[in-house]
């Protein structure tokens, strides 16, 4: 992993609040800015001290041997959270990009001295510490779950044709999630498709025609589709993916939902770090199925159709073995009345 560099262009991130003090006080203007500048520069400075204090409690080797005894001036301690968030990440933890902060985790301790190229002095280090703050009051990894924004997933046309063609199927189904009307979803997709995309308009329009019914069995379904390989991928993990139904909350929840819910993260000193990287590989490896496919689906009209005939070959079958199912129990229920 590359040494990464946040821009300061995230410092109108809403969790980005600064500290400023409404004590109400006698004094002058100038006496009243003069405190307010010094709440705002120990507040930053809090921030640093804190991260100076997770990096002891949890990496103690290397808070010997690289962090205690260090100033605490604010571009050390700016090096300081650079250098925890460097750790974390060198274990396999992916954390959000919108950090006022450089981090390189295959050189923690480079960390320490090479800050951001914006960071010109202890004003520019102070604001940095401060964009922090959220993340060092609780640990927020990265999750993965796909959004549910119509927007953001169809603008432009050239992508997620997967899950929109799996949530017209479905959106008679208990796994529905369009929250708006799915007419008005299909009709926004192809009214962004590009020129060159023109060959998929009728068929996204076709696929209401083939919707699945309702109490249609997803679970059953996509159980089927983990024994097929469709295009290297395992297309009942990417239905999954798209429905929100992985079982892992690291695929299935979204940093909007998060946002949402309030989420208030995870406690940086009981946090066990290793579950963490491997949820999160876990669920990047789930996310690779869907995105592997959806490149292909809503590239190559032609994927796009044999995904379509694999999902209705499965879905068919599906049917065929509950009815077998179903048949079975009610001859097991009539013998049993049959024996009383």
């Amino acid at each position: 992993m590359r040494p990464r560099e946040r821009a300061s262009a995230h410092l109108d991130h809403p969790r980005h609040r600064r500290l400023v003090s409404h004590r109400p006080v006698r004094c002058s203007t100038r006496d009243r800015n003069d405190e307010i500048v010094r709440s705002e520069t120990w507040g930053a400075l809090s921030n640093g001290l804190r991260g100076a204090d997770i990096l002891r409690r949890r990496f103690p080797d290397f808070y010997l041997a690289h962090v205690a005894g260090r100033t605490t001036t604010p571009r050390q301690l700016l090096g300081v959270v650079q250098a925890l968030f460097s750790l974390v990440e060198a274990l396999g933890i992916e954390l959000p990009d919108v950090l006022d902060i450089r981090t390189d985790p295959r050189n923690p301790a480079g960390a320490l001295e090479q800050l951001p190229s914006f960071v010109r002095d202890a004003e520019d280090a102070l604001a940095a510490l401060e964009s922090s703050r959220w993340m060092l009051e609780a640990l927020h990894p990265v999750v993965y779950g796909q959004t549910r924004e119509v927007e953001p997933l169809f603008d432009g046309g050239e992508q997620n044709l997967l899950a929109l063609m799996l949530w017209v199927l479905a959106d008679r189904t208990s796994w529905s999630l369009a929250s708006d009307d799915i007419r008005e979803v299909l009709n926004y997709a192809v009214s962004e498709l590009r020129p060159a995309q023109v060959s998929f308009a009728p068929r996204l329009e076709r696929l209401r025609a083939l919707a699945w019914p309702p109490g249609f069995p997803m679970e059953e379904l996509c159980t089927r589709l983990d024994r097929q390989s469709c295009r290297g991928a395992n297309l009942g993990a990417a239905v999954r993916y798209v429905f929100s139904m992985t079982g892992l909350q690291f695929a299935d929840l979204s940093m909007e939902e998060l946002d949402e819910m309030g989420w208030p993260g995870m406690d940086w000193l009981s946090v066990e770090f290793d579950h963490v990287a491997a949820c999160q590989a876990e669920a990047r490896q789930i996310v690779q199925h869907y995105y592997d496919l959806d490149n292909l689906v809503s590239s190559d009209p032609a994927v796009f159709d044999e995904v379509l005939a694999m999902l209705g070959n499965a879905a068919r079958n599906t049917r065929r073995t509950l009815r077998r199912r179903e048949r079975r129990q009610d001859r097991a229920r009539m013998a049993q009345g049959d024996t009383t």
